[in-house]
């Protein structure tokens, strides 16, 4: 009995992780930023551009362009660091921008789900979701 209920258990548990992948490359290009946190940000076309030698990012965040350092290590590891941001004001875009931001510094880790780009922090929370643009 007992080996019946650790053998569903853990295939149980592969199948919930199936779709997770956290070992899938994080590639140069464009992504469309979809989720911050639990708000949709879709029509405010923010975006991460990680460039060809994967050391730096950019993209904008609602309302302006931002850019800044991007380190990648071991066990998918995702630093964004010194975020300079061009300073424009845009009245109902302003607290997307800010959240964005906020998040991006928070940021620990990166992993996959299917195609989505999750951005987590340490505990696991998923700050941001987004999606390679197709070329």
């Amino acid at each position: 009995m007992k080996k019946i209920i650790l053998f569903l258990t853990v295939t149980f548990s592969l199948m919930a992780c199936q779709n997770t992948s956290p070992s899938k490359d994080l590639v140069e290009g464009t992504y469309n930023v979809t989720n911050v946190e639990t708000q949709d940000v879709t029509t405010f076309n923010v975006s991460i551009v990680i460039d060809e030698t994967k050391t730096k990012l950019s993209g904008k965040s609602a309302c302006n362009s931002y850019a800044g350092a991007l380190t990648l290590g071991e066990n998918n590891t995702f630093d964004a660091d010194k975020l300079g941001l061009t300073r424009m004001y845009c009245k109902d875009q302003m607290e997307i921008e800010r959240s964005f931001i906020e998040a991006m510094t928070a940021v620990s880790n990166y992993m996959f789900d299917g195609e989505v780009l999750l951005l987590n922090t340490t505990e696991g929370k998923t700050l941001i979701k987004a999606q390679l643009q197709k070329k």
